[in-house]
């Protein structure tokens, strides 16, 4: 059994800083969180730069259990996009999206 650990944990810190503490308490995996409002990684920077954002967390040296994304950018399904296309270079299993509120109009 694997424990993981999320980077929301280090809201405040940079994905460097986090990945870094994450491995220093030895958690052998990490949840990895991409929010519009955060320190650590933005939907923003995964699309801006794909392979840029995979290379920074494989820097890091922890294996990824699951990516948290939370939309909020101008571009939704952009940002799924190269969320989905990081996940899959880092061969993360599990790519969690809140589902879309009532009301909204999507299927």
């Amino acid at each position: 059994m694997y424990v993981a650990c999320s980077t929301l944990c280090f809201a405040k810190h940079t994905l460097d800083e986090c990945l870094t503490v994450i491995r220093t308490l030895r958690f052998a995996k990490v949840d990895l969180a991409v929010r519009p409002h955060g320190a650590s990684l933005t939907p923003a920077e995964v699309a801006a730069d794909v392979g840029r954002t995979v290379q920074r967390v494989k820097v890091g040296n922890v294996p990824v259990a699951a990516v948290h994304l939370i939309p909020g950018g101008a571009d939704p399904k952009g940002d799924l996009h190269a969320v989905c296309r990081m996940a899959r270079l880092l061969a993360a299993p599990v790519v969690c999206v809140p589902a879309a509120p009532a009301g909204s109009g999507l299927p």
